[in-house]
């Protein structure tokens, strides 16, 4: 090839970086080198394609293409000639495949994505692949720009698996029906002392967590979730633990405080109370879901509460509290005494006995208090008319005495 005919085809190429590898070239194709000479310079440029910037690449590339013309030194251009090269780095928590490329140079192969796939199949590459970033960085190579370090597959953390979760039961309602109470129900219930249940009732159940999905790494290897956390719970008085249920062992209120449940002791009745009935006389807690009629006789060791009205009956607890929802409207034979409170709705022609306080909404009529520690009216009427309140310490009242 001659000084002007390379002169000539360098016409061609119009960049800056084209004169520069012309100059070049005529000078590596001048007859002032031999051929061995020529076939060194040539090597050491093919072996130095992986140190090359991608502008210094181009102008190989168009040097290559100069050679190719010169039917002469055409074998040359095939030495400069390079593959595409691509290499696969797994991170090192495996969830993350990065790929970079180098281009091909002169005839070299251009990298496909057929050349890809096949090899991230060897790798068992799954789910993870992100085709439209590798189609992306393909096509980027084959423009002849280096690739560095893109994410093309990324593997799928596990879904964490749901705890277990204590479902909590009681017969709440006037049907008497076991129903799961839900946590703010709960809560009013144990305040108010409303969470009841009888003898064999399953009153705690654990109800199992459900397992997160599995997820998969880099290299598809399953990734298992933790299993669910197991909530511990225990059976307290009066119950019994089968399984993950809790028994109920007696009739009475439940009491729970997140893990632990146990039933105090408690007569239920369903009906009005009269003095045609035995006399209730019980070793724990009574509730009466009606009247207590004139006449009639109750007493416990425990809490007492009445949801209906009271009339001329005894009702004592012995070492715990009176609530009366209703009111007592005592006809002067009414006796209501507790070891502990008294908390009524009104009180009528009564005696009210407590050892600490009585608490009264409406207020009271011709009625008889004494508390060992405070008589309170102020949450309603609180009005005091006629009879007589003696308490230990304080007595507060809204209007004490009729206009």
């Amino acid at each position: 090839m001659t000084s002007d005919s390379t002169e000539n085809q360098a016409q061609q190429y119009t960049s800056e970086s084209t004169r520069r590898l012309t100059h070049h070239a005529r000078a590596l194709l001048s007859t002032e080198q031999g051929p061995e000479q020529l076939l060194e310079s040539i090597t050491q440029i093919a072996d130095a394609v992986d140190e090359l910037s991608d502008e210094e690449r181009k102008q190989l590339e168009e040097l290559t293409r100069l050679l190719h013309l010169d039917e002469d030194n055409a074998s040359l251009a095939e030495t400069l000639s390079q593959d595409a090269a691509f290499t696969l780095d797994v991170s090192d928590d495996k969830m993350s495949i990065f790929l970079s490329i180098r281009p091909a140079v002169g005839n070299g192969h251009v990298l496909t994505q057929d050349d890809l796939v096949s090899e991230l199949r060897q790798m068992s590459v799954g789910p993870g692949l992100m085709i439209e970033e590798m189609k992306q960085a393909v096509e980027t190579a084959a423009a002849g720009e280096s690739v560095e370090k893109v994410l093309i597959v990324e593997g799928r953390l596990p879904d964490e698996s749901s705890p277990d979760r204590l479902a909590l039961y009681a017969r709440h309602s006037s049907d008497g029906s076991l129903d799961e109470i839900d946590p703010e129900a709960q809560v009013a219930a144990l305040r108010t002392g409303g969470l009841l249940c009888q003898t064999g009732d399953v009153i705690l159940k654990r109800i199992p967590g459900e397992p997160g999905e599995s997820g998969f790494d880099a290299l598809n290897h399953p990734i298992h979730p933790e299993p669910p956390d197991e909530v511990e719970f225990s059976a307290g008085t009066n119950t019994e633990l089968v399984g993950d249920e809790v028994v109920a062992s007696v009739s009475g209120v439940i009491m729970f405080d997140g893990s632990r449940v146990e039933v105090r002791q408690m007569l239920i009745r369903e009906e009005d109370l009269t003095a045609n009935d035995e006399p209730i006389d019980f070793e724990g807690e009574v509730m009466i879901r009606a009247a207590v009629r004139g006449g009639a006789s109750v007493r416990a060791t425990g809490n007492i509460t009445v949801d209906g009205s009271v009339e001329g009956a005894r009702i004592e607890s012995t070492g715990g509290d009176i609530r009366l929802r209703h009111g007592v409207a005592g006809r002067n034979e009414a006796l209501i005494k507790a070891e502990g409170d008294i908390n009524a709705r009104f009180a009528e022609n009564a005696t009210l006995m407590a050892g600490q306080d009585i608490v009264i909404d409406i207020g009271a009529m011709h009625s008889r208090l004494i508390a060992g520690r405070s008589i309170q009216m102020v949450r309603g009427r609180g009005q005091i008319i006629g009879g007589s309140a003696l308490a230990g310490e304080l007595v507060e009242v809204k209007q004490a005495g009729a206009t």
